[in-house]
């Protein structure tokens, strides 16, 4: 698959965004807004897998937040971008 291979980054219909209401956002619930867990504690699970990456980076803390504009990808396939 290209994506993988050239490591280019999804494409912007492969990006789903997920809207909050003010400032940074809890990474558990911009993962269950984008639909990438049905649960806070799937979320919770995933995070401490390493399963979820922030602008690139492996994020292990179930508390961390999240800026506007970041890009969230859990995974190899699934990617998020938070917005106001």
């Amino acid at each position: 698959n290209a994506l993988f291979r050239d490591k280019k980054g999804p494409d912007a219909e492969q990006v789903i965004e997920v809207k909050v209401d003010a400032g940074d956002a809890k990474l558990v619930g911009v993962l269950v807004a984008a639909g990438f867990a049905a649960s806070n504690g799937e979320a919770k699970r995933v995070i401490e897998q390493g399963g979820v990456k922030v602008d690139g980076e492996v994020v292990k803390d179930i508390g961390a937040t999240v800026a506007v504009g970041a890009m969230v990808q859990k995974g190899p396939r699934h990617f998020a971008r938070v917005v106001r």
